[in-house]
């Protein structure tokens, strides 16, 4: 399934799922098929770290086929 976002600035990327990335806890292991499921999942992750004292630095990514993000500032073509 190829998924296709228009950004704020008008940009448009195209990727095959989603993941939950940071540059601290990582990516999530999981390959999401809906921008719901993500964020469902990066809000079970920073619900998780603040019960421990912490915070999730995670944030929703589009990746491709090979994992690479899509169209991310901080991650845009790095594979998670």
């Amino acid at each position: 399934m190829e998924i296709v976002e228009t950004k704020y600035d008008g940009t448009v990327i195209v990727g095959t799922h989603y993941r939950c990335v940071g540059s601290v806890r990582g990516w999530c292991g999981v390959r999401h098929r809906s921008n719901h499921a993500a964020i469902r999942c990066r809000e079970r992750d920073s619900n998780d770290c603040a019960s421990q004292g912490g915070y999730s630095d995670r944030v929703v990514c589009l990746c491709d086929d090979d994992g690479r993000v899509k169209g991310h500032p901080e991650y845009d073509g790095n594979r998670c």
